[in-house]
């Protein structure tokens, strides 16, 4: 993808009353940012296309993603070949992924958790058995900062099986 697809995507996302998910699905079928958002919004055709602002839309965009790639942060969209296979088979799969370091092919067969901030006790046992049968089964667990994941991450960070945060 283009520098220019990336900072489409990003302005696309941008754009009043977009749903991100919607959006995703969109690009995913036009092959290309660009392509999308010369179209305009779903359901819309503007009568005066106006270039101008989309280019300055998509270079203001292009601009920010440089200065976060400046800062360590890769910028990786959902039409790069590097954007891992698995989550390009869920459904309302994210547009774009940011991050620092690489993408582990070795870690294909992962776990992401995704849930509330302040799990209940009851949560954070689910949560405790779940990683086990995970673990057994050779999958590396990854999940965000909520409490309980924090407190994996802090016990056991960065080994197979354990917790990862992101």
């Amino acid at each position: 993808m283009t520098a220019t697809e990336r900072g489409a995507l990003l302005a696309l996302l941008r754009l009043p009353g977009q749903s991100w998910s919607a959006l995703a699905d969109d690009v995913e079928a036009a092959g290309s940012a660009l392509e999308v958002l010369h179209q305009g919004p779903a359901g819309q055709l503007s009568l005066f296309a106006d270039e101008a602002g989309v280019v300055s839309q998509v270079a203001a965009a292009e601009e920010e993603i440089a200065g976060w790639e400046r800062d360590g942060i890769r910028f990786l969209t959902m039409l790069n070949p590097d954007y891992p296979a698995q989550l390009l088979m869920v459904h309302q799969r994210p547009p774009f992924l940011t991050f620092r370091g690489c993408l582990d092919p070795a870690d294909a067969r992962s776990v992401a958790v995704v849930g509330t901030r302040q799990a209940s006790e009851r949560g954070l046992r689910a949560q405790r058995s779940w990683r086990a049968a995970w673990r057994r089964q050779g999958y590396l667990w990854s999940a965000g900062w909520l409490r309980a994941s924090t407190r994996l991450h802090c016990a056991r960070p960065w080994r197979r099986g354990a917790a990862r945060s992101l």
